[in-house]
């Protein structure tokens, strides 16, 4: 039986004096009732592969090669063809549901529109048939469901009405572009459980895109990793898990934290991400690669059949054996922090919150007590709407606690700074990383603008000389060189703009630097080498973290102690380590248990 989808040796490119290369010779295909995965860094390929499915290509573009769809071309489709394959044959489901849904109509007016389009229902069967696909994607009470708007449901709650949208129009293969990203990873584990749930029941094929190839190792058959528009290696989850063959497998795979161990050091991809155009000529990850030699810059390879997958590197049969190395990085665990010298030290915090439309109160924190010690990273862990953003605000004076006492640097901070003297000393003594670096960084300035002028308003008497030699020395630390130094943001890369926010929370020497969410956004091998610069600069500064992540795994690798958060309160806390290898409360082992990995029962929720 010929495979649903065929993509055969599909290259995109935009039209101009030298034709601009998106996709470089993707080949792949997918069974009925099937599941693959598509991994890679950003910019690899992977979302525009999605999209060359449903023709969807750039203007001025050109394509060779072809997308075979049940039998038939895609790139030959007419009009009404087309139409037909988009709206009932093929559904995508993006990573953020909220851009895909209008805010200002109902759940039912969104079902109900796309099934009088895509089955030709009356309005009374469509809304019958809505509320049955709410059941299907286990979402309860569907006639008041179908009443409300995208923001009176969860993000996790919203996704599996995008869900129940793209299995509503009879689609035969489903395209799910980064679907859970965004979400808790309890309410992950529930996303991918209801996907594998569907493609049983209803026979769906799923070609799933993602950066996490934990997520993928442990939910697909097959993986398929991308870079530099070109897919390296096509493998079975088993094999490509135990034993890459693609120096670049090897590294995504060495620089993913575990929720089991922590390594000494994290294994790095080097540089950064090469595009298609690259890739026409030589190897495109030649110029990242340890084991690249001058062969490697003279050719393109070709993807090429070894051990029941497929490969693209001439220098496979040599470096098999190192590359298996490289993703069983050296264990070690973080030394106990005893320092009996508290930075911080919060004691019986409370913060509620009133919601003027229910007239109800919400605790965000309720009774919270902890201790950061000189050099140690404590890490708070929790969902969505546990408190930990908010113990952070309590803490940085954005927010001022209803009761409880909060001391930094043996100073209390139970009340906001009255003047700017004052938050200019709290600012010398504790500072923030957020999530995304771009919003917290001046688009306008270069890094050493930046830097410097957070130098100069805390150090108002250093000299020119000696600004400049800190700011470079700074920016050099987390490894901003030579012209990025000059660059504006929109000119860097994420990790390089979280890199820039770092040393800016580094430059007024703090005791203390919060981080919230401050590698949830970046790609796994950006994340590896922004997770090591954190804990070398722990080592040769001294500073505390406040590591606030929803990652168990990232938590493990970075954190001495950790605290899990659960509706405002502290349920479990202790040595890293010992916690999530031996946890005690139900709500932690949840936690544990919805971390994707290997042998990850999908057909018991993730658990």
């Amino acid at each position: 039986m010929s495979a649903l989808l065929d993509m055969r040796d599909l290259s995109l490119f935009i039209e101009g004096e030298i034709p601009t290369c998106i996709l470089n010779g993707v080949s792949l295909s997918v069974d009925r009732g099937d599941s693959i995965a598509l991994v890679g860094e950003s910019g690899s390929g992977k979302s525009m592969t999605l999209k060359s499915i449903l023709r969807l290509f750039p203007s001025e573009s050109y394509t060779t090669g072809d997308v075979i769809f049940d039998g038939e071309s895609v790139l030959a489709f007419d009009s009404a063809q087309l139409i037909e394959h988009r709206s009932r044959r093929v559904a995508m489901v993006f990573q953020d549901p909220r851009s895909s849904i209008n805010p200002v109509r109902t759940i039912g007016d969104f079902l109900v529109e796309g099934l009088r389009n895509s089955k030709e229902l009356n309005r009374s069967d469509a809304a019958n048939e809505a509320k049955r696909l709410l059941d299907l994607v286990g979402i309860t009470h569907a006639d008041e469901r179908l009443g409300q708007f995208p923001h009176e449901l969860s993000g996790g709650m919203l996704q599996r009405v995008m869900i129940a949208g793209a299995v509503g129009s009879g689609a035969e293969l489903l395209l799910a572009d980064e679907p859970t990203t965004a979400l808790d990873v309890t309410i992950q584990a529930e996303i991918m459980h209801l996907l594998s749930d569907l493609k049983k029941q209803l026979g769906l094929a799923v070609i799933f895109v993602t950066h996490d190839i934990d997520l993928a190792l442990a939910t697909s058959s097959r993986i398929e990793v991308m870079y530099a528009g070109q897919i390296v290696e096509s493998r079975s989850s088993q094999q490509i898990q135990s034993k890459p063959l693609h120096p670049y497998t090897a590294g995504l795979i060495g620089s993913r934290p575990s929720v089991n161990r922590r390594v000494e050091e994290l294994t790095v991809v080097p540089g950064q991400p090469a595009t298609a155009q690259e890739s026409l000529s030589k190897c495109g990850f030649a110029s990242r690669c340890t084991f690249a030699q001058a062969q490697c810059e003279e050719v393109s390879p070709k993807l090429e059949s070894l051990d029941g997958g497929l490969v693209r590197c001439v220098r496979v049969a040599e470096i098999r054996e190192e590359l298996s190395l490289l993703v069983r990085p050296q264990e070690q665990e973080l030394a106990h922090n005893t320092s009996d010298h508290h930075l911080v030290s919060i004691k019986g915090l409370k913060k509620s919150f009133s919601i003027r439309k229910s007239q109800s109160v919400v605790k965000a924190v309720d009774d919270v007590s902890f201790t950061i010690g000189k050099g140690e990273c404590l890490g708070i862990v929790g969902e969505s709407g546990s408190g930990k953003s908010t113990v952070a605000k309590l803490l940085l004076g954005i927010e001022t606690p209803d009761a409880g006492e909060i001391t930094v640097c043996g100073e209390p901070r139970q009340r906001k700074a009255r003047n700017w003297k004052r938050r200019k000393q709290w600012g010398s003594q504790l500072q923030i990383v957020f999530q995304d670096p771009y919003s917290s960084l001046d688009p306008r300035q270069t890094p050493f603008d930046a830097i410097s002028e957070v130098i100069r308003l805390h150090f108002p008497t250093m000299s020119k000389e000696a600004l400049v030699e800190r700011v470079t020395e700074l920016l050099m630390s987390v490894g901003i060189h030579g012209r990025l130094q000059h660059s504006l943001p929109a000119e860097l890369s994420g990790g390089q703009q979280q890199r820039v926010a770092i040393a800016k929370a580094l430059a007024p020497e703090p005791e203390v630097i919060v981080l919230d969410e401050a590698v949830s956004g970046l790609d796994v091998s950006i994340q590896a080498q922004v997770l090591n610069l954190l804990s070398e600069l722990q080592r040769t500064t001294g500073v505390s973290f406040l590591f606030i992540s929803h990652d168990l795994a990232v938590i493990r690798q970075l954190c001495h102690r950790v605290i899990v958060m659960h509706h405002g309160k502290i349920v479990e806390q202790g040595i890293t380590g010992e916690v999530l290898a031996n946890p005690v409360e139900e709500y932690t082992k949840k936690l544990i248990d919805s971390v994707p990995r290997a042998g990850w029962d999908l057909d018991d929720g993730g658990s």
